[in-house]
């Protein structure tokens, strides 16, 4: 399977190419106070709300990749850089619908 390759500063993750809506370079993300952990903030893309997850421990990241949803908001996981990978899903495991790790032994 085609996976998007996202670097997030503390390790990769594979996002379904068929599940990518967008990259969007450098999304303005609003922090939300007292959010949870791994909420990173809020953004807007082609005027529908985007929630970016927090999956490493930079604060500041190049792009971002939005993930196709079915309702009212999208998911997004920020980037420090973005690559192509094809990869064996039975070596993978999901972290949400549509975004893969890496199995640990």
């Amino acid at each position: 399977m085609e996976y998007i390759t996202v670097n997030t500063g503390t390790k990769i993750v594979y996002i379904e190419k068929k599940m990518t809506e967008a990259i969007v370079r450098a999304p303005e993300i609003l922090t939300v106070p007292e959010g949870d952990d791994n909420l990173l903030g809020l953004s807007i893309y082609q005027g529908r709300l985007v929630i970016y997850y927090q999956m490493g421990d930079k604060k500041s990241y190049s792009c971002g990749i939005i993930i196709k949803a079915g309702g009212e908001a999208m998911r997004g996981i920020p980037a420090v850089t973005v690559g192509e990978e094809e990869a064996d899903p039975s070596s993978l495991t999901m972290l949400m619908q549509g975004v893969w790790g890496k199995k640990s032994d």
